[in-house]
């Protein structure tokens, strides 16, 4: 599990030294373990470079957990009205016990794709995303990753964590007042981003983000994107609901 971690953690195919160190065992161990998950079909390995990278059967494998979350079809429909409405890249995700998990990308932006791998845990303060998390769920639910970004926001910026703190929640109730999370070049410098959810009968069941260039790209909560945004997952939210309780009634 560690060398398959290591892979999925990684940006692209790995050589076996660092597959080692990344999993952090000795490269005759790392090997034993490369050639039994490649039997397995979990690890290929490219010929010309030598390079090792997850397999077939991981593609397998996240297309069925993917399938077995209740609504994915909405989502999907949901991130091609995106593109096809606002022309910009655009990733959904959904709560998971470390924070929200990016299960969907779809690149919109011509030339500037924004990509978020499947499988990226958000911040909940620093991005719009999580923010969108933090205003819809249980504040017991989030507690301990703020706790922790706190910590860690604290070493590196020059401010108390109760002023931190009071900083993302005025963000946070901004969610709660447009129905949007927004955010200026946070998370990588000249990308802006809006965000919203998508609910479900028991609550927030989806975040969608739509990300642009700082350039191009209206962040006002009465521009475009974020009017089109808004209704795009209003939609998507009355389907799901409706999705859910035919189920329920199949059932």
């Amino acid at each position: 599990m560690q060398v398959l971690n290591a892979l999925a953690a990684s940006t692209g195919p790995l050589h076996l030294r660092d597959v080692a160190k990344a999993s952090k065992t000795s490269a005759s161990k790392a090997y034993r373990y490369l050639v039994s998950l490649s039997e397995a079909g979990l690890v290929r390995q490219d010929p010309d470079t030598a390079q090792y990278d997850l397999g077939p059967f991981c593609c397998d494998i996240g297309l069925s957990v993917l399938k077995r979350i209740n609504g994915i079809e909405v989502v999907t429909e949901a991130l091609a009205a995106v593109v096809n409405e606002i022309h910009r890249d655009v990733h959904a995700t959904v709560w998971t016990d470390s924070g929200p998990m990016v299960i969907r990308w779809l690149e919109g932006s011509p030339g500037v794709a924004i990509k978020v791998r499947s499988g990226v845990v958000l911040p909940v303060l620093t991005t719009a995303t999580g923010r969108v998390w933090a205003s819809y769920l249980p504040a017991q639910t989030t507690k301990p990753m703020i706790d922790s970004e706190l910590t860690r926001l604290e070493h590196t910026e020059s401010s108390s964590k109760e002023d931190l703190l009071q900083r993302y929640r005025d963000r946070i109730d901004a969610v709660r007042q447009f129905g949007l999370a927004r955010s200026q070049g946070e998370r990588r410098t000249g990308i802006d981003a809006l965000s919203g959810p998508i609910h479900g009968p028991e609550g927030i069941a989806f975040a969608v983000t739509v990300m642009g260039s700082h350039r191009d790209f209206d962040l006002s909560y009465q521009g475009k994107p974020a009017q089109t945004l808004k209704t795009i997952l209003n939609t998507a939210s009355r389907s799901l609901q409706g999705f859910s309780s035919a189920e329920a009634a199949e059932k």
